[in-house]
């Protein structure tokens, strides 16, 4: 189950923590927390990698290594910095 639903369920519920989504759907809380920001990620960005467009060095983990900025400006940026760091590698 995408991350995508994690916010239409928990707020569907009246809940729009991290522990209430963690019991609604069977993730711990953890990777719960690790994942949700990516239901708030840019729609070009997400339209990207469904069609396989997205820098090869974006990855869950590349997204998910530090703090997701809401913005989606910087978003694309985080994108484009990621890409552009495992160019120079």
């Amino acid at each position: 189950m995408g991350s995508w639903i994690w916010p239409s369920v928990s707020l569907a519920a009246g809940r729009a923590q991290v522990t209430s989504v963690g019991l609604t759907i069977p993730y711990c809380k953890t990777y719960a927390a690790r994942l949700m920001p990516l239901a708030w990620l840019a729609p070009d960005l997400v339209e990207q990698i469904l069609t396989g467009r997205q820098p090869a060095a974006v990855s869950l983990g590349a997204l998910t290594r530090s703090p997701l900025p809401m913005d989606w400006d910087a978003q694309r940026r985080l994108f484009q910095q990621i890409g552009r760091s495992a160019e120079a590698l």
